[in-house]
C-alpha cells in the first residue's frame, strides 16, 4: 500500500515540478561552486607563482651584484631556516651538475635535463612545473630559472596548505549542498503548490459540477495569468453548457405545453367513446 502510494505520487505533476525545481537549484548552485572554486585555485596558483618568481629575481640581483659563492652562501642560510619537507633550493649548471641544494630526500626525483632544454629556448628564461611527489597525497610547484651564466636555480614549494585549505571549501561546498538540497526541496515544493493551486480549484470545481453543482464557477481572481485564461475559459464552457440545458429545458416545456391540449381533447373524446352505448 505505501509503495502503491509513492508509485502515484511520482506520477504526479506535483512532485515532478517539485524535483524540477530542486534539481535546477542544485545545478546552478553546482555551477557556481565550481566556477568560485577554480577561481580560487587560479588565484592561489597566481600568488604562489609571483612569490616564486619574485624570490628568484632577488637571487639573481644577489648573483648579478655579489658571485655565484654569494648565491650558495644564500642558499645555505635557507637549509637552516626552511622546512626541507615544504620548500627546497637547488642550483645546477647547464649540464645538470649540482652546484648546492638542500635536503631533497622527500621530494624525489625532480627533473632536470627536460627543463634545462626548455629554459634555453625559453625567451623568458623561467618557466613553472606542478610536480607529483612520490609518496604524498599533494602537489608541489617548482620555478626553474636563468640567474647567471649557465647557472639555473630551482625553487620548489610544497603545494599542501593550499590543498588543505581547498578541501576545506569542498567539505564545506559538501554541507552545504545537503542543506541546498533540503532548502531546495522545500522551496520548489511551496512553488509547486502555489502554482498548481490554480489547477487544483479547476479540478474541485468540475467534481461539485459532476455531483449536481451546475452554478458553480472557478474563481480567477489573484491566480497567475495562465491559471487565469483556464479558469476563464472552464468558466465559458460552463456558460455554454448551461445556456444550452436550459435552451433543452424550455424545448421541453413548450413541447410539453403544446402537446398538453391535444393529447386532453383525444382522451376526452375516449373517454366519451367507452361510454357511450
Amino acid at each position: 500500500m505505501f509503495l502503491r502510494k509513492i508509485h502515484d505520487l511520482k506520477n504526479t505533476l506535483f512532485f515532478r515540478l517539485t524535483v524540477l525545481y530542486a534539481l535546477a537549484l542544485v545545478f546552478v548552485s553546482a555551477i557556481s561552486f565550481i566556477v568560485i572554486y577554480y577561481r580560487i585555485y587560479a588565484v592561489t596558483m597566481e600568488r604562489m607563482d609571483d612569490e616564486l618568481l619574485a624570490e628568484i629575481e632577488w637571487y639573481a640581483e644577489e648573483m648579478a651584484a655579489n658571485s655565484l659563492e654569494s648565491v650558495k652562501a644564500k642558499i645555505a642560510e635557507e637549509v637552516e631556516s626552511e622546512d626541507p619537507d615544504e620548500e627546497f633550493y637547488r642550483l645546477i649548471d647547464f649540464n645538470g651538475n649540482t652546484f648546492v641544494a638542500t635536503d631533497m630526500s622527500s621530494w624525489g626525483s625532480v627533473d632536470k635535463s627536460d627543463i634545462i632544454a626548455r629554459l634555453q629556448g625559453n625567451k623568458k628564461k623561467y618557466a613553472f612545473q606542478t610536480i607529483a611527489i612520490p609518496e604524498r597525497d599533494f602537489e608541489a610547484r617548482v620555478i626553474s630559472a636563468v640567474i647567471g651564466p649557465d647557472t639555473v636555480l630551482q625553487i620548489g614549494e610544497s603545494l599542501q596548505e593550499a590543498d588543505e585549505y581547498l578541501e576545506i571549501f569542498r567539505n564545506l561546498f559538501a554541507i552545504l549542498t545537503i542543506i541546498l538540497i533540503i532548502l531546495s526541496a522545500t522551496i520548489g515544493w511551496f512553488l509547486a503548490r502555489r502554482a498548481l493551486i490554480g489547477m487544483q480549484e479547476v479540478t474541485q470545481t468540475a467534481e461539485d459540477i459532476s455531483k449536481g453543482s451546475y452554478d458553480r464557477r472557478v474563481q480567477v481572481t489573484g491566480q497567475l495569468e495562465e491559471i487565469k485564461k483556464l479558469g476563464d475559459t472552464f468558466n465559458y464552457m460552463l456558460d455554454r453548457i448551461q445556456n444550452l440545458l436550459k435552451s433543452m429545458k424550455e424545448i421541453n416545456d413548450n413541447i410539453a405545453h403544446d402537446l398538453r391540449s391535444p393529447l386532453a381533447r383525444i382522451r376526452g373524446i375516449a373517454e366519451m367513446t367507452l361510454t357511450d352505448e
